[in-house]
């Protein structure tokens, strides 16, 4: 797509440039989420940019890589989620997403992050080259904002009591910092339900409980026998239905009978007597039962398309009630011989 170079806007974007420079070097600014924008300040700066890449690229790092920077970070403070960090970039500028642009963007944000003398963090293992640093001077994006105030909302509720002294203060960190002796202790618990498990693993292999019942419990079996119990109840319900669909389906059968008898009395008086065929009676009796018959061979349709779901249904009802009892049955059976043997074993013990 080539694109005109609309002179207007690189101005209006070297303006935009010029103007952050000079709030920068006037309020000795090193992040630069503390560069405010309105989010209708941020669609121009995006559009500006968007038609700057569009037609010279280069000129983004040569004349514009601060606004471009604060591009980036605003860019990230309204719409960045976890994991989606060029996603809403390259969204907002409309272009497609390129490895090659997006360490463009990358690397100008870091040359001014090094022009500028800005805030910048460490290189670890753990951070990214460049979505780290960009998210670190936006603060929090708006994403996360209202579960950052919900927190600290709850620790000044909470913890606090709405009291902010010193004392309180210190009081809180005290409280943090025991948090870990709190997850050792949650450790060491968990360490105890594991025992706990191997050791039920070991019983069930002692008692040679099968397979299909390691993970059954009593809540699983009532769960089975209502839907047993439901699907039954559903297959009663539908019986009345057929026998409804069948009583109206013979009787528009029965209709559709007496239609046809009365069109071949019709035919014979029409042989009988040609020359009244004609009569505007007869005319209106010939359109009743034509009119009549599709009539009926319309509800005929109908009801037995009804007939024929409803019939469907319930083979899927019955088809599911059938291997539901035979879960419940199969599961049953296996309790049954399980505690069978159980009691032949003691018995042997006993003698």
């Amino acid at each position: 797509m080539v694109v005109k170079i609309d002179y207007a806007k690189h101005e209006r974007l070297s303006e935009i440039d010029k103007s952050f420079a000079a709030q920068i070097s006037e309020k000795e600014i090193r992040l630069l989420g503390d560069l405010l924008i309105t989010q209708e300040q941020f669609d121009e700066l995006t559009d500006l940019i968007r038609h700057v890449i569009l037609t010279n690229q280069k000129a983004i790092q040569v004349k514009y890589a601060l606004a471009t920077a604060i591009f980036l970070v605003w860019c990230s403070v309204y719409y960045y989620k976890d994991g989606t960090f060029w996603d809403p970039i390259f969204s907002k500028l409309k272009i497609p997403y390129s490895l090659k642009k997006a360490e463009f963007l990358g690397e100008t944000f870091l040359k001014v992050s090094n022009k500028f003398g800005l805030q910048q963090i460490s290189a670890t293992e753990r951070t990214k080259k460049y979505m780290t640093p960009i998210l670190m001077h936006g603060y929090i994006s708006d994403y996360y904002a209202g579960k950052l105030l919900d927190y600290l909302n709850a620790i000044y509720t909470t913890y606090l009591k709405y009291n902010v002294t010193e004392q309180a203060m210190a009081s809180l960190w005290t409280d943090l910092f025991n948090l870990h002796t709190e997850q050792i202790s949650i450790k060491s618990e968990i360490e105890k339900l594991e025992k706990q498990e191997n050791q039920l693993k070991l019983a069930i292999q002692k008692y040679s409980v099968p397979d299909n019942l390691h993970n059954i419990n009593r809540l699983m079996l009532t769960e089975h026998e209502e839907n047993i119990s439901q699907l039954k109840q559903n297959i009663t319900n539908i019986l009345p239905k057929l026998s409804e669909l069948d009583e109206e389906i013979e009787r528009y059968q029965m209709i559709e009978k007496e239609l046809k008898e009365f069109q071949c009395i019709l035919e014979e008086i029409k042989t009988i007597d040609p020359a009244g065929w004609a009569d505007a009676a007869l005319e209106k009796l010939v359109q009743f039962q034509l009119e009549s018959s599709e009539l009926v061979k319309h509800k005929l349709g109908y009801f037995n398309e009804q007939k024929i779901h409803t019939i469907t249904e319930n083979k899927h009802f019955e088809s599911q009630y059938a291997i539901e009892t035979e879960k419940i049955r199969t599961i049953k059976t296996n309790i049954f011989y399980t505690g069978e043997r159980q009691g032949r074993r003691r018995l042997v013990n006993l003698k």
